[in-house]
């Protein structure tokens, strides 16, 4: 049974400009399908907009799904029932960009630690100190760091911090918004060994957020491309990096200063009119070199063509 599984998700939202004007249904996610393994890793990769954090939020609990269902151990979790969210928050817990907007900069450390077990667990004041040092150690920091304030550390020991706050419950599932992005690039590989070495101890599996195509290689063994709310593609990372099929992760390919694969170098199209309705056209039509009318008028689905692999492409109908 896999970890987690999240079934035809979709996320809309609607606003109101004035009294009674009531503005277009902006369509953030749309009819999304994964599934994540114990101990593995799956990266989510695209373009700013396309819809990847709040796909997250909705994993992780902060936003409700307009449709489908997200199941953590086989048990659908449900949004409004107070049981169920906290046991997503315990189990699933979340690395964001910026580490240092993700602390408060008036608690010390050990504190911000010690309130999400006393939230979270039954254990005693020397339980709970013992627990702070041991994931402090965890994560390559020393135990005295839990008496400093966040602004005392550099870029890469806050990430170090917020990896501690993300672990200490022993989570099941962690998600890693660019979680790199703040990082200066000699940092950056630490934290992803890190990552990955916890990974190997703990057991933990990771949703990857990242436009870092060359670190999602290194990292993930799964990859969800998406592109304006929907997912275009999905397989094995090996699969994808070595033969990527659809034209937007060709384009994403192509964009990556350092890597080293060979995809066509071309220039994306436009038409005069932009596909603004993505439930009755390919989203990516209006940039795609290989659009056909048809791509103009229906919207392509995501089909499997083998067992692990899958692309929203009428050239692969």
């Amino acid at each position: 049974m896999p970890l987690l599984q999240v079934k035809r998700l979709s996320k809309s939202y609607t606003s109101t400009s004035g009294l009674f004007n009531r503005a277009p249904e902006l369509l953030a996610n749309h009819d999304i399908s994964l599934i994540l393994e114990q101990g593995k890793t799956l990266a989510i990769v695209g373009e700013s907009g396309s819809g990847k954090s709040t796909l997250a939020r909705q994993i992780i609990g902060i936003e409700k799904p307009t449709e489908g269902s997200i199941l953590l151990n086989g048990k659908e979790l449900d949004f409004a029932n107070k049981q169920d969210r906290i046991e997503r928050f315990k189990n699933i817990r979340m690395i964001f960009q910026d580490p240092y907007e993700s602390l408060n900069p008036n608690v010390r450390v050990g504190h911000s630690l010690e309130q999400t077990l006393i939230i979270n667990t039954h254990l005693n004041r020397k339980q709970r100190q013992q627990k702070i040092e041991e994931t402090l150690k965890n994560v390559g920091l020393m135990p005295e760091h839990q008496y400093r304030y966040p602004y005392m550390f550099s870029g890469g020991q806050r990430q170090r911090i917020a990896i501690a706050r993300a672990i200490i419950l022993e989570p099941s599932i962690i998600i890693a918004d660019e979680p790199l992005s703040a990082l200066d690039v000699s940092v950056q590989a630490q934290i992803i060994n890190l990552l990955q070495s916890l990974q190997e101890e703990m057991g933990i599996s990771y949703i990857f957020i990242s436009h870092d195509l060359n670190v999602v290689e290194h990292i993930a063994d799964t990859i969800l491309v998406m592109y304006r709310g929907r997912v275009v593609e999905y397989g094995n990372v090996s699969q994808i990096f070595d033969e990527a099929l659809h034209p937007y992760t060709q384009a994403l390919f192509a964009s990556t200063p350092i890597y080293k694969g060979e995809f066509p170098q071309y220039k994306t199209q436009c038409i005069e009119r932009p596909i603004e309705d993505q439930l009755s056209a390919c989203v990516f039509a209006s940039r795609c070199p290989y659009r056909e009318p048809k791509c103009l008028t229906h919207n392509p689905q995501l089909v499997a063509t083998d067992e692990n692999y899958k692309i929203a492409c009428f050239r692969f109908d």
